[in-house]
């Protein structure tokens, strides 16, 4: 608490005491300093600061320019109302630009969307034909690969059942 009240201190007085200080040595540009502040009260310099926290520089530039109009028609001047439809007409017409470069984008993302789809069926067909190619070529290869080590097996089973079956003669004759 005691830290808190220290910084409120310290921020108040650099606030209110700090241009005092500043424009002692320079009584010229504390005359310049007091018609700015005669123009815009440090509360609506905070307020300022406030709406155009953590905006672009365009944006701040136009939230400024649209505050100041509010305060100056505060006063109905003519004048300040022709600026002030000006600038909504302009701002107007900005915002309306903007919003067709969004729509613009978004429609060239949509189709790049799109492209990008496309392509991706095209490569998964094409590597899906390649697989189904290959797995025929390996079933072929293993059928004919299959037939060849029965035949195989076949000779070499009449082989060894043809020795046997003749050595079993043998045995059979010489039993008798």
């Amino acid at each position: 608490m005691k830290k808190l009240a220290a910084i409120l201190v310290l921020f108040f007085s650099i606030v209110f005491i700090n241009p005092v200080f500043i424009f002692a040595a320079d009584p010229t540009s504390a005359e310049e300093s007091s018609t700015e502040t005669a123009k815009t009260p440090v509360l609506e310099k905070i307020g300022d600061w406030f709406a155009t926290f953590g905006k672009s520089k365009e944006e701040k530039e136009i939230i400024l320019q649209e505050r100041e109009i509010n305060r100056v028609t505060q006063e109905e001047n003519p004048e300040m109302k022709t600026y002030k439809e000006k600038f909504q007409s302009d701002l107007k017409n900005l915002q309306e630009k903007a919003a067709q470069e969004v729509a613009s984008a978004e429609a060239k993302a949509a189709k790049l969307k799109e492209e990008a789809a496309i392509k991706a069926d095209k490569l998964i067909a094409a590597a899906k034909e390649k697989m189904q190619n290959q797995m025929a070529q390996f079933k072929e290869k293993a059928s004919v690969e299959l037939a060849n080590y029965k035949e195989k097996f076949k000779e070499q089973f009449k082989e060894k059942a043809a020795s046997t079956l003749d050595r079993a003669k043998e045995l059979i004759n010489n039993i008798k």
